[in-house]
């Protein structure tokens, strides 16, 4: 069975965001946060053996033992609970990898949530 790196090379991040925009707005002074509701950001990337990389000559010290992580800024997503956020994430990364074992990076998802 192949090796999978999914978990080392994934980000999770919990927030409060605007409820009306889910993005985080500053909070100007005096005033009460706008950034009322939770939200879970996740952020991917495909795991490279030294063999695959395009680019020799990385310095050694950003190696792990197994290879190098990356983030595909293609599959990050959010939602309002870990459940959705992760179903989005496998959605994205099975749309642009599937099976296949090279991926073009000129493709592109359509901007919405699966869940």
């Amino acid at each position: 069975m192949p090796f999978s790196c999914f978990e080392q090379n994934l980000c999770i991040m919990v927030v409060k965001v605007h409820p009306e925009t889910g993005r985080i707005h500053p909070t100007p002074d005096g005033e009460s946060d706008p950034n009322t509701k939770t939200a879970i950001w996740l952020e991917w990337g495909p795991h490279f053996e030294q063999a695959e990389l395009a680019e020799p000559g990385l310095p050694a010290e950003v190696w792990s033992a197994n290879g190098l992580g990356s983030h595909d800024c293609r599959c990050d997503t959010g939602a309002s609970s870990f459940e959705k956020a992760i179903v989005n994430l496998a959605h994205n990364v099975y749309a642009l990898y599937g099976l296949r074992s090279r991926v073009s990076h000129e493709e592109t998802l359509p901007d919405q949530d699966r869940w």
